[in-house]
Parts: C-alpha cells; sequence; structure tokens
C-alpha cells in the first residue's frame, strides 16, 4: 500500500522526485513566486534595529571567552607581525586563518581592539545570511517559506547573541549557508560553473572551521547522483567544487606543511581533537570539556608522551597526527564504548543552546538580574526547542519541491553532527547548521494543517518518536548531569 500524501491539485512534474511517505510540497515546481519585497524589507529594518539595539547594549563588554581571547591575540599579532604567531612568537597552526584575519583587516581600518567594530560587522553579516535563507527558502519551496525562513533566522535569539561575540560562528554560519546556497543555484539552473563559486565558498568555510574539510568528499559524491544530464556534466559539477575548493585553501596548505615540518591541512587540532575525545581517560559525560577536566597524568597529551616519547620535540603538525593514530587505535580497539561515547556527544551536539546563558550566569558580561537571567533562558531554549521541533516534522513531512534539494540540506547537517558526534560535541556547533533547519522548520509551518490532517500517517508518528526522544535526551542531560555536576561546585 503506497504512503505518498498528495496535495488536492498538486502538480508532479518532478514526480521522480518526490519523497515517500511525506507531504508533497505547497506549489507546483513550474510556478516561479514573486518575491514580497516589502516585507523582506521589513524584516531587515526590524532586524537591523534589534542587532543595533543589541550591539549598543554589548559595548564596554571586556572579551571572556578563552576561545574569543585566543582570535583576539591573532588578530592583534597579524596586525603587529603580519604572521599568526603562538603566544611565544612561534609561527602558528592551532587555528584555522579566516576569522583572525578578517578581525585584524578591522582593527587596521578602525583601530586595534576594537571589538565594537568587529560585532558591527558581524550584524550585518547576519543579514545578509538572512537574505540567503530567503533565497534557499524560495528556491526550494516558495516566497511564503523563505519570508517564513528569513524571519526565524533574522530573529533567533542565539544567532542574535553570538553576533556579539569575537567568534566564528557568524562568519562560519554565513559561509555554510552561502555555500548551500550556490549548490542548489546550480542545481536548479542545471549550470555547473556555479560550483566554481560554491567550491570557494566551502574553501573560506574550511578556513574558518575545518569540519568542512570532511564535508567535501561526500558532496562531490551527492553531486555525482544528484545533478541532471550525463556522466560528463555530473563528472564536471564534482570536479569544479573541488578544484575550486582545493585552490581556495592550497596556499594555506602549503603554509602549514612547510611550517609544521608534515602535510598538514587547515589546522593542527583534527588529531588531539580525535584522541581527547577517544582514549582511556575521555568523560563520558561533558567529553568537550576534556582539556580542562582532565589534568595531570591523565590528561591527552601527557599519556601521548607516556606511550610515544619520540613525540617529544615535535612540531604541532607531527604531534597532531601522533595524536590521530592514538585515537584511531583506541576506537578499534573500543568499538562498544566508543559506540556508547558517540550516542552521549550525538545528544551533546542537540543539546539546548545554554552557552550565552551559562556566561551571563558566570557574569561574563557583567551583573544579569536573576529575572532577566530566567527570562533570557526561556527565550533562548524556548526558541531552540520551537525550531528544532518543526524542523524535524519539516524534515520528514514536508520535502522540498524538488527532492536532491531537500537532500542536500539533510547532508550539509549530518555531516558536521557525525564528525562531532565521532570526536566531541557541544551545543554551540550545532548552531551554524540552525538556518537550514529553519527552511524545514518554515516549511512544516506553512503545512501544518496538511501535516496535522494526515497524523495517522508513519511520517508524522515518525516525528514526534524523534522529537520524544530529543526530549528525553535534553532531560538525561539535565537530571544526570548537570545537576550531579552543580552538586560537585557545592562545598
Amino acid at each position: 500500500m503506497s504512503t505518498v500524501i498528495d496535495k488536492p491539485n498538486s502538480s508532479r512534474n518532478e514526480s521522480d522526485d518526490s519523497v515517500p511517505g511525506t507531504i508533497q510540497p505547497l506549489v507546483d515546481f513550474a510556478a516561479r513566486p514573486r518575491a514580497n519585497v516589502t516585507a523582506l524589507c521589513a524584516i531587515l529594518v526590524c532586524g537591523l534595529c534589534a542587532r543595533a539595539a543589541l550591539w549598543w547594549a554589548w559595548n564596554g563588554q571586556p572579551i571572556q571567552i578563552v576561545d574569543a581571547q585566543d582570535y583576539h591575540r591573532l588578530a592583534v599579532g597579524l596586525v603587529e607581525t603580519g604572521s599568526y604567531l603562538t603566544p611565544d612568537g612561534q609561527p602558528s597552526s592551532l587555528r584555522p586563518p579566516l576569522y583572525p584575519w578578517i578581525v585584524s583587516q578591522i582593527y587596521q581600518v578602525f583601530g586595534v581592539e576594537n571589538d565594537a567594530a568587529v560585532r558591527a560587522f558581524q550584524a550585518l553579516l547576519s543579514l545578509v545570511t538572512v537574505l540567503i535563507v530567503y533565497r534557499l527558502g524560495l528556491l526550494m519551496y516558495s516566497d511564503k517559506v523563505g519570508l517564513l525562513a528569513a524571519v526565524l533566522a533574522c530573529f533567533y535569539p542565539s544567532l542574535l547573541g553570538f553576533n556579539n561575540l569575537i567568534l566564528s560562528e557568524t562568519l562560519f554560519t554565513f559561509l555554510v549557508v552561502c555555500s548551500t546556497w550556490l549548490v542548489v543555484e546550480g542545481l536548479h539552473r542545471n549550470t555547473v560553473a556555479w560550483m566554481i563559486p560554491a567550491g570557494a565558498v566551502f574553501g573560506l568555510g574550511a578556513l574558518t572551521r575545518s569540519i568542512l574539510l570532511l564535508s567535501i568528499p561526500f558532496l562531490a559524491v551527492f553531486l555525482l547522483f544528484a545533478w541532471r544530464g550525463g556522466w560528463f556534466k555530473k563528472l564536471s559539477a564534482a570536479a569544479l567544487l573541488v578544484a575550486a575548493f582545493a585552490a581556495t585553501i592550497a596556499p594555506w596548505v602549503v603554509r602549514n606543511t612547510q611550517v609544521q615540518q608534515v602535510f598538514t591541512l587547515i589546522d593542527v587540532m583534527g588529531g588531539r581533537n580525535a584522541m581527547m575525545g577517544n582514549y582511556e581517560h575521555t568523560p563520558l559525560e561533558r567529553s568537550w570539556a576534556t582539556i580542562s577536566i582532565v589534568t595531570g597524568e591523565k590528561s591527552w597529551d601527557n599519556v601521548l608522551r607516556q606511550a610515544h616519547p619520540e613525540v617529544i620535540g615535535m612540531t604541532q603538525g607531527q604531534l597532531d597526527k601522533a595524536a590521530m593514530k592514538y585515537g584511531i587505535r583506541f576506537v578499534l580497539a573500543n568499538p562498544v564504548l566508543t559506540a556508547k561515547r558517540v550516542a552521549v556527544r550525538f545528544f551533546n551536539f542537540w543539546q539546548l543552546e545554554r552557552t550565552l546563558v551559562a556566561g551571563a550566569q558566570q557574569g561574563l558580561w557583567g551583573h544579569v538580574p536573576k529575572p532577566l537571567l530566567l527570562s533570557l533562558a526561556a527565550v533562548i531554549c524556548g526558541g531552540y526547542a520551537f525550531v528544532i521541533f518543526l524542523g524535524i516534522f519539516g524534515l520528514i513531512l514536508a520535502p522540498a519541491r524538488n527532492r536532491r534539494y531537500h537532500w542536500l540540506l539533510i547532508v550539509s547537517i549530518a555531516i558536521p553532527c557525525l564528525v562531532h558526534s565521532a570526536i566531541f560535541a557541544h551545543s554551540r556547533y550545532h548552531l551554524p547548521l540552525m538556518p537550514l533547519v529553519m527552511l524545514f522548520a518554515a516549511a512544516a509551518l506553512m503545512q501544518r494543517k496538511e501535516i496535522w490532517r494526515h497524523r495517522e500517517k508513519w511520517g508524522f508518528k515518525l516525528a514526534i518518536l524523534c522529537c520524544v526522544v530529543l526530549m528525553l535526551g535534553w532531560a538525561r542531560e539535565l537530571v544526570f548531569v548537570d545537576l550531579a555536576h552543580a552538586s560537585q561546585m557545592i562545598p
């Protein structure tokens, strides 16, 4: 018995692209809806006002987060010396280069340590992300879905907050959304030339967060199956994407390899992260904090030196390669423990967004009254729950008008999630993927009546099950991890 649900009078111009067991898209693929320019401008103007208010409220706050301090230090070093240096003045490959370089360019123009200028840049860049989200929604669904997704992206609480932190989230979010749009645009136009800017933007994304290195092979394979036309066109699309990506990162790869005396791509964090998430002393809970909570003889670097004394005196890159090998060997030798850790980290990745609330509670941005803190927690965590639940329903029950676009979003979300689950995961790492989730959420909102009418179908029950499992994961984290951690902190 067929489980495909069709809307009455809906056109099936691309019936081979329908997703079995789901409700079909709102609009005919051949219908090209005209953008509501007035509504989009209103969204952007209101978004600009909200960002300006937060920018003003954040003025004068010191840079407190350790990662932010490191980005700031690298940017100041670039202004003063033109080089990426460690605190002791040695060439560094510890972090990807693009974000500190952009911060340094802003410092060059507006003054060294002018973090207010950086925050203003990020606020404006986030509005460009909103525009791209709208375009993606229009291509994938309709102008109404595009506008609704733009509203969600424009006023999403965590994204608004991270605009004011000297962290790479805002830039990386833009690059993830932009690269996804360029691929969708190329698929929509069936023009392989679009894969050149797509590959270049993916390269810039990898130079911001090296995790995108692992997405490129999967995306290239995806294009071989998804691109319309013969094998020559399919291979051309995949090859252009990979070539543009490789050309973008090549200068930094050459520099890193010379500095580290071993082939090094973007940074020297991958191996040590893999080991910190996968060795004998990695905690099952809060493994993302291994570097700070596992110290002394049990720390990853001390364990590595004890097992392999030859790592003493190695470059950062050589040490990273040794750590990667150690982590892989441990995973292969302990499959059951690894599977358990991966499951826990999967829920860590999709945990409630509490980074900003935790920072405010710790006084990182001055005194925040308790009623305001509770309100912020409700808005941020509630906003995330609203979007992620709707996104689950949209992913399962509201496919894009073309299933190639639908699967592209799934791949773009799944690969970073799986990689972080295999190494170590924190809720902060899912934030750049949320605009893609919002596209599914907006589609579910627009089709809510149709979805509810088919609540007896298996897809609806699957969506409910996924939401319940996610909530149980949140509850487990709160009861068995957060409360236990808080009790240990009480003298």
